[in-house]
């Protein structure tokens, strides 16, 4: 016995790789008999063309492939046979409800074919499965006109990945008020993190809506905010915390020639190498109209050249509006406190304050010593 069920697996075997070497018609007495594969089916009726009769004969043989019924579906809507090709989906779902692949062909006919508070509810169970197809079905999500409150409701699973996918993709795509409203409910339901916070930050500042990047800053931050704008509009004044890239933090990119460590403060080195236009030390803010004082609490020592570092405070979205600048730090310096008083006006809403060097037309124009930074402040009068 044991000698004949090899012989027939052997048998098996050999056709099986003959027919891929030689292929079958799906419609061949050996199909019939449940000889041949699925994918081997599958191909000849790819050489011959898809019609009905050819996919019914797969079908046959093969029944319970809910990607085979997707296909039938997809035929039958192509020949206009909407409810039948609505029904060859819906059990294609039925047959593979975790298939990624099968729900996509649903969503696909659903968003296409008015069934689409059925293309959203696959869309909700596409996104909690797999991250394939997410651009697609985002863009059915905002065709569908659905509020935003509903597409939390109903789609959109509140899970970190998906939740993240969607934020990013509104990026790009969506308003400003989306952009907020979605921050507000991954916040409540714990699904922000420091990255997704720092570029919707990014994105927001960029698109010079100052005043929601600052709330969603503040959002973030929670109870870590103490008392940040009440009332210094700086962030991590004493340059304690590492810095995060957002637009309200220190951003700190120094070019090779300089090196810079938080201790005690912010410590520059200039190194002596360069004749370098220094501007990698920076922070933007948001601000109302009105009179407001910068203080830097600062320490120089060996500055070399006829330039040194100084802060310069600026509109963030036109310079010419605001343009301001303390006095240029001197070659030894005691620490102390550079103070600016100034006044903002009307229709300037953000500043970018940073450390500024200019380059020096002198022979001797390569910058040396060091600044320490011990805390930088901005507060209205």
């Amino acid at each position: 016995m044991r000698l004949v069920l090899s012989l027939a697996s052997l048998l098996i075997a050999v056709f099986s790789v003959a027919t891929d070497v030689l292929p079958v018609p799906h419609d061949s007495g050996w199909c019939a008999l449940g000889l041949c594969r699925s994918d081997q089916m599958t191909a000849s009726i790819d050489q011959e063309g898809m019609n009905s009769t050819n996919i019914l004969t797969i079908l046959d043989q093969d029944s319970g492939n809910p990607l085979l019924w997707s296909v039938y579906g997809e035929l039958l809507a192509a020949q206009g046979k909407t409810e039948q090709a609505g029904a060859m989906y819906d059990h294609a779902v039925a047959l593979g409800p975790h298939m990624a692949s099968v729900l996509m062909r649903a969503a696909n006919f659903d968003f296409t074919h008015d069934r689409t508070d059925h293309g959203l509810s696959m869309a909700n169970q596409i996104l909690a499965q797999a991250d394939g197809f997410d651009e697609i079905l985002f863009s059915y999500i905002a065709s569908s006109r659905l509020p935003l409150e509903e597409v939390f409701d109903r789609v959109i699973p509140a899970e970190d990945r998906p939740a993240r996918s969607w934020l990013s993709w509104l990026r790009t795509s969506g308003s400003d008020h989306d952009l907020g409203e979605t921050f507000d409910w991954m916040m409540r339901h714990q699904l922000a993190d420091e990255e997704s916070a720092v570029e919707l930050t990014k994105t927001l500042w960029g698109r010079h809506s100052y005043a929601l990047a600052q709330k969603v800053w503040v959002a973030w931050l929670g109870d870590r905010a103490g008392d940040y704008l009440k009332p210094d509009r700086i962030w991590n004044p004493t340059f304690e915390m590492p810095p995060t890239a957002s637009p309200f933090d220190w951003v700190i990119n120094p070019p090779p020639s300089v090196k810079v460590q938080r201790k005690n403060g912010l410590e520059i080195r200039f190194s002596g190498t360069d004749n370098l236009s220094f501007s990698h030390v920076q922070q933007f803010v948001t601000v109302a109209p009105g009179r407001y004082r910068f203080t830097a609490e600062i320490e120089a020592s060996g500055l070399t050249t006829d330039q040194h570092p100084l802060f310069r405070i600026q509109d963030a979205g036109r310079p010419a509006a605001l343009n301001m600048a303390t006095e240029p730090i001197e070659t030894t310096r005691g620490r102390s406190t550079l103070r600016l008083d100034f006044t903002v006006p009307q229709g300037t809403s953000g500043l970018q304050i940073q450390l500024e060097r200019r380059m020096s037309d002198r022979f001797d124009n390569k910058l040396a010593g060091t600044v320490h930074l011990y805390s930088v402040s901005l507060k209205p009068l």
